[in-house]
């Protein structure tokens, strides 16, 4: 069965800078499809000191804390089996607090 990304609960999402956000991603497929995440221009994309990624048959949660301003852009989780692929791309908006007084007036 080739592989379907779960979409009801992989949202863009806006935090402010210093925050974090989790996004934790059902996936389908027979066999169990392979779980990657890339980044802006298919920048692979691995665990370091502020992004987690853990993948286990059929789900996938990706984290990152104390987001700045440059880890704004688009991730994209791409699952693949004999039987196909599927991709799914979100957006991280990160706002700075500059940016948040002059939404405030």
């Amino acid at each position: 069965m080739k592989p379907r990304i779960d979409r009801t609960t992989f949202k863009s999402v806006t935090i402010k800078v210093g925050r974090g956000h989790k996004w934790s991603v059902d996936v389908a497929g027979e066999p169990p499809p392979t779980l990657s995440w890339v980044w802006r221009d298919n920048i692979p994309l691995e665990n370091t000191a502020r992004i987690t990624i853990e993948n286990i048959d059929y789900h996938t949660d990706f984290s990152i804390v104390e987001a700045t301003r440059k880890d704004a852009g688009i991730y994209t989780l791409h699952a693949e089996n004999k039987s196909g692929k599927d991709s799914e791309g979100v957006e991280l908006i990160v706002l700075g607090d500059e940016l948040l007084l002059l939404i405030s007036y």
